[in-house]
């Protein structure tokens, strides 16, 4: 079984947490350790773009960012106090007074009444382009109250809100945070704020923990494809991340002529090498001072002929290529019996987070959701299990190609599965970051507003 990772600190190798939010707490983000002996860092400044009959409602529900709020579950071995922003970030957070008509917009509910979809998303585009052209703050609040639910998709055309409109702030260089009026009255606004703030500094250029690094001159790659069937088209979607999963740059492109195997799409050898060359340009200049000696590709479906053929010719010279697909269903179950209990009798709770079963040489089972016992979670004795039921299924991960020893590439796949920052109030998800971000970037490219061939920092698509 492979333990759970340690989150650390980039000048302090003392600094490390396997809970985040204890880490975070006890330490400060990532980033902070940069800028620890300056005496002051600009607080992160928000705009918002509500109702008019919402808005003291939302202000209120931003107020509680810097307040001091206790979890409603005294038994959730994960959440732990939220302290308010500053003392938890060491940057402050600037909501806007009602009456700051340079960061507050707001529009009556009755002038919706009679727009539709499509009325309403260029509604909130203006909002984004007017935003976009004062540049004075730094990640954008827009309220959706649940009266206005019918906004949200339309799936005869596949049209969502969410996406066309971050996608389309995207271009504008504006960070869109979507709030819905749910959130505002959940019963534990202390998860509520640990996801929001998180989100927010993240948005905000911040960077929130990173793991204990297996090897610095590694890249992470996750590719996934998106079918349109009003458009009739096919998409790309591809992720570069770093050495510690953190995202770099976000890549979308139409795929001229795809190939099916078993009805799923993948790119043939010439498109499959253009698409590497540009993530691999795309990490030099992420990281111009990294060296670049491996890299690891997971997909969801397998990986044919030509695309190994074409990912191994754009990565020509790195001397360790990793193609591995990632199975998040599959039919493998398994029970925990108590090894205190020689009788056999199967354990109160399910099998450890970090199990692994190899199948043969080149596949693998893998737990990334399961228990864990730390000392920063429920205590050591006892099991933290996230969502406190059910039979965990494991990951089915298969290497077409490589030659990472198993144990190594079960470590990453469990690093990454804590490094979506956009999930704080969770230790972890089931998929790597690598895949659950293909699972959003794959959804959002169905949107008219979907941007081909452009890199973007994957900050814009949280």
């Amino acid at each position: 079984m492979i333990r759970e990772q340690d989150q650390a600190s980039v000048t302090d190798s003392s600094k490390k947490s396997v809970n985040q939010l204890r880490g975070i707490t006890r330490f400060g983000p990532i980033d902070y350790s940069y800028y620890m002996n300056q005496p002051h860092r600009s607080s992160i400044e928000l705009a918002i773009v509500s109702p008019k009959e919402d808005l003291c409602k939302i202000l209120t529900h931003l107020a509680k960012l810097n307040q001091r709020i206790t979890p409603s579950n005294q038994n959730d071995g994960f959440l732990t106090q939220y302290s308010g922003f500053e003392p938890i970030f060491k940057r402050g957070i600037l909501v806007p007074v009602e009456t700051d008509t340079t960061r507050v917009f707001h529009y009556p509910i009755n002038s919706t009444t009679s727009q539709n979809i499509s009325d309403f998303c260029n509604l909130l585009k203006r909002y984004i382009d007017i935003l976009s052209a004062q540049n004075n703050f730094d990640v954008a609040i827009i309220y959706i109250p649940e009266r206005m639910s019918r906004f949200r998709e339309n799936p005869m055309t596949e049209f969502n809100l969410h996406d066309a409109i971050k996608l389309y702030a995207t271009d504008k260089a504006v960070s869109v945070q979507f709030i819905e009026e749910r959130s505002t009255h959940s019963q534990d606004q202390c998860k509520v704020m640990w996801g929001l703030s998180t989100s927010l500094y993240a948005k905000a250029a911040g960077e929130l923990w990173q793991p204990v690094t297996m090897n610095d001159e590694t890249a992470y790659v996750g590719i996934s494809y998106a079918l349109s069937r009003i458009n009739g088209t096919c998409i790309g979607c591809s992720q570069l991340f770093d050495s510690t999963g953190t995202g770099i740059r976000m890549l979308l492109r139409k795929i001229t002529d795809p190939g099916y195997w078993n009805h799923n799409p993948y790119m043939k050898c010439d498109e499959a090498m253009s698409m590497m060359s540009s993530l691999r340009d795309q990490y030099y200049k992420s990281n111009p001072t990294s060296l670049l000696n491996r890299v690891v590709v997971h997909k969801t479906t397998p990986f044919t002929q030509e695309e190994i053929k074409g990912f191994t010719h754009a990565l020509e010279g790195i001397n360790n290529i990793e193609l591995l697909q990632i199975q998040e269903h599959s039919d493998w179950r398994a029970i925990r019996f108590d090894t205190m209990n020689i009788g056999g009798n199967p354990a109160a709770f399910p099998i450890h987070r970090g199990a692994v079963i190899p199948l043969d040489d080149n596949s693998f089972l893998l737990w990334t959701h399961g228990c864990v016992q730390h000392d920063e979670l429920s205590g050591s004795r006892r099991n933290y299990f996230k969502s406190g039921r059910g039979i965990p299924s494991p990951l089915l991960v298969k290497r077409y190609y490589g030659k990472t020893s198993g144990d190594d590439l079960a470590k990453e796949i469990l690093m990454l599965s804590k490094m979506n920052w956009n999930s704080g109030d969770s230790l972890y998800k089931q998929l790597p970051v690598t895949l659950d971000f293909a699972k959003v970037l794959s959804r959002m490219s169905k949107q008219d507003e979907a941007l081909y061939n452009k890199p973007y920092d994957f900050r814009y698509f949280m």
